[in-house]
């Protein structure tokens, strides 16, 4: 059943590439509409500035972003990849779409994608008690590995400073604007600057934060 569901997505979806048919892009829209609205919860949450975007408009953004997910489909792939491609065209377009300079991209971590699961099955109730005890596992391993990820990062900043690389305050700025979700504004106010030299300070930190982190051979942080 797991897999038959998966199937009936992939081959409506193969359905509307060959045909264009607008009846069968809107039984698509329908099929995945929590996953489409759970990715702009998701874009929402990580990127707070998308929270003044009316829902109406990242909606359709969305099924754009769905449209061309679609078109990527392919014959010889499982029913399955087709999920995780909707997600990231749905989002990709959503970022796109709403740009940002001094946005972040914080990727999707283990834990979303055990509640896309759990979305993706909410309606088949023969898997949940083998759906949550994956989504339990799944969300264990995430915090486990976000705790050490963390600690990694800590370590890393803290020889930074210490090596007097990057300033305290440079570092408050970043855990301010990044961390706190605070504006230049707010962090001007905070530092007696203008929001203008808040913001190039930021950028320049970031610069050299990213040519130390080449230097010392820690990009994949």
């Amino acid at each position: 059943m797991c897999m038959e569901k998966y199937q009936i997505l992939k081959e409506l979806a193969l359905k509307f590439v060959s045909s264009k048919d607008p009846l069968i892009f809107a039984k698509i829209v329908k099929r995945v509409e929590k996953l489409l609205l759970y990715t702009i919860y998701k874009a929402r949450r990580t990127k707070p500035y998308l929270k003044k975007v009316e829902l109406q408009d990242l909606y359709q953004t969305a099924v754009i972003g769905l449209y061309r997910a679609l078109l990527k489909v392919k014959e010889d792939e499982p029913g399955s990849k087709l999920v995780y491609k909707i997600t990231r065209y749905v989002g990709n377009e959503i970022a796109k779409d709403n740009k940002r300079t001094d946005k972040i991209t914080v990727p999707y971590s283990i834990a979303d994608v055990a509640f896309q699961v759990h979305l993706y099955f909410t309606d088949m109730p023969q898997f949940q008690e083998h759906i949550s005890q994956i989504e339990n596992k799944l969300v264990e391993d995430a915090v486990v590995y976000k705790n050490l990820e963390m600690e990694f990062i800590r370590e890393r900043f803290s020889k930074l400073l210490e090596d007097e690389v990057l300033s305290f305050e440079e570092f408050e700025m970043l855990v301010m604007h990044f961390v706190d979700n605070k504006t230049y504004k707010d962090i001007a106010k905070q530092f007696g600057y203008s929001h203008v030299t808040v913001s190039k300070r930021t950028n320049n930190t970031l610069n050299k934060l990213r040519f130390e982190f080449r230097r010392r051979g820690w990009e994949g942080i």
